[in-house]
């Protein structure tokens, strides 16, 4: 039970120590520094330390029991104070970062003639390009993508994930997908159809793509580069190209 008190109280922001003591305190409220000490594993000196801290944060308290000053553990309102705290954090990053997004927008508008290019490496970098594509884009925009079948592969599961299509829906975003017309591709079909908000269509037997993707979403296009080992991504964010991008789609998609 201790083992499981401080796994939850650590992931409420408290450091390996004040997890280890606040979760005593849970557990056994109140309770002296000695019994908390032997308890935890760690000199007295230690817990006091600890304990301030925790008292400054408002989640510990002091008593008195037979002359001897005893630490209890406060109502758990404390620990929703933690978490509104840390949403309000996040919310002021959130902020920031749009601030700073419609910064570099504005610049790169005002010099709308030079194409913004961004190169990516490895599962982790393409993963944050794909990602920051979805987060810019304005809602109701329409993503286009053409691929291989090496996309769900299971380094690439993220592009499946929960928080991805939760992101999607958020923005109102629908996605036309031109896909190799293999074996597997026309059994996953289903499943793909089951999203109402995705549209699939089968490229040419004989012309399919060969560990590619291309993704375009707003005013920003991406050409992935699927080779194992050689994860390479290529993000362009221009408004004339992306445009031109948008129209060859279009026309692949109709035939």
């Amino acid at each position: 039970m201790l083992d499981f008190l401080i796994n939850q109280t650590k992931k409420l922001g408290l450091n390996e120590q004040e997890a280890k003591v606040y979760a005593v305190l849970l557990e056994t409220s109140p309770a002296g520094a000695s019994f908390i000490s032997k308890k935890c594993g760690l000199v007295r000196s230690s817990v006091y330390l600890v304990l301030n801290s925790l008292i400054d944060q408002g989640l510990v308290g002091t008593t008195f029991r037979n002359n001897v000053k005893q630490f209890t553990a406060l109502d758990l309102a404390a620990l929703q104070d933690i978490v509104d705290r840390e949403e309000e954090k996040i919310k002021e990053k959130n902020e920031a970062v749009e601030a700073l997004r419609i910064f570099v927008k504005s610049k790169t508008m005002s010099e709308i003639n030079i194409p913004s290019i961004s190169f990516f490496e490895g599962v982790s970098g393409l993963r944050v390009m794909l990602f920051n594509m979805l987060r810019s884009a304005q809602d109701g925009a329409e993503m286009l993508v053409i691929r291989d079948s090496d996309v769900v592969r299971p380094d690439w599961k993220f592009v499946l994930e929960d928080r991805w299509q939760k992101l999607k829906n958020e923005k109102g975003i629908n996605t036309k997908i031109l896909i190799n017309d293999t074996p597997e591709e026309r059994r996953r079909a289903t499943t793909y159809r089951k999203f109402k908000d995705v549209l699939i269509k089968f490229l040419p037997k004989q012309s399919p793509v060969e560990k590619f993707m291309f993704i375009l979403v707003g005013d920003t296009a991406c050409f992935l580069s699927l080779e194992q080992n050689n994860l390479v991504g290529v993000k362009i964010s221009n408004e004339h190209l992306v445009k031109n991008f948008s129209r060859m789609f279009e026309t692949m998609w109709k035939k």
